[in-house]
């Protein structure tokens, strides 16, 4: 049986296969080799994944199969046994946490549970990190607020409690 990670790493496989100018792109994220475990068991064996800028990549698979961690490794909060991950061809893995706040600024990431306060309403939850890692003035994090919920077309949502969503 398959598991997500040899399925992720046929996807980067075939990602980076043939020629042509989607190929010509360097990777937004490239994985290269990564083995994560835990406990002796390994989640991630020698996984091979190049993302390209503008590409969309779905992950499925069970409980406990390297979905998670795989993003938690792509933005730092985990590192790899071994291998490389680039974020735009910079290797995050030897930086220290003080070097990754830059690279995660650049990737959005929601995880299923517990990923909003549920005190606050949706706008205040978008807000948050730009209060705590900007030195931007509220006008202008309102109008950011604004014009990222109107993105993802949940503009209608700003005041409700995260639980209403």
């Amino acid at each position: 049986m398959r598991t997500p990670s040899d399925v992720v790493a046929a996807a980067g496989a075939r990602a980076g296969a043939g020629s042509g100018p989607e190929n010509s792109t360097r990777a937004a994220i490239e994985l290269c080799g990564v083995v994560k475990g835990f406990d002796g068991h390994a989640v991630l064996r020698g996984l091979d994944l190049i993302i390209r800028p503008g590409e969309s990549l779905t992950i499925m698979g069970g409980s406990g199969t390297g979905k998670s961690v795989l993003l938690r490794l792509i933005i730092g909060l985990l590192k790899p046994e071994a291998g490389q991950i680039l974020l735009e061809g910079q290797d995050i893995v030897p930086l220290p946490e003080r070097d990754l706040l830059p690279v995660r600024r650049k990737v959005g990431l929601v995880f299923q549970g517990s990923a909003l306060f549920d005190s606050l309403p949706v706008g205040e939850n978008v807000a948050y990190a730009l209060r705590e890692h900007t030195e931007w003035d509220e006008a202008a994090i309102r109008a950011r607020v604004r014009e990222v919920l109107d993105l993802v077309e949940l503009n209608a949502v700003e005041q409700q409690d995260p639980a209403e969503l």
